[in-house]
């Protein structure tokens, strides 16, 4: 029971950073995130950061059949999901509430990482 669901967060992880994310950011750029007026450096460095967060989803991906053996990759990916989560906050304190997409984007990233890591605690730890 708790593969599947670890497997099933993996996937829906993996669902939301290439289909939220990465594609928009990829396609529209900074038009994507209403900042086409921020000018070329604002668009390229969204299309940037969709590009890696492609790369993201496709790890998320990767490690779903194979769930027990890449204990690492997956704390990896959620530290980073939890540090983007803390960095959201940091801005918050420093510049205000952003809109809502932002906030949703913050309780995924505050709320699975630490589920995620319970759910992967239950199953057997293969090799990295």
């Amino acid at each position: 029971m708790q593969r599947k669901a670890l497997q099933a967060v993996c996937a829906l992880m993996g669902v939301i950073a290439i289909g939220r994310f990465a594609l928009p950011g990829l396609i529209w750029g900074a038009e994507w995130i209403d900042a086409g007026a921020a000018g070329p450096f604002a668009d390229s460095e969204v299309r940037f950061f969709a590009a890696i967060l492609l790369a993201v989803g496709a790890l998320f991906f990767w490690i779903v059949p194979r769930i027990e053996q890449h204990v690492t990759l997956l704390r990896i990916l959620m530290a980073g999901m939890f540090l983007g989560g803390l960095a959201r906050l940091l801005s918050m304190a420093l510049l205000g509430t952003p809109a809502r997409p932002a906030l949703v984007a913050q309780v995924i990233e505050l709320g699975v990482p630490p589920a995620a890591l319970l759910l992967q605690r239950g199953l057997r730890a293969g090799p990295t």
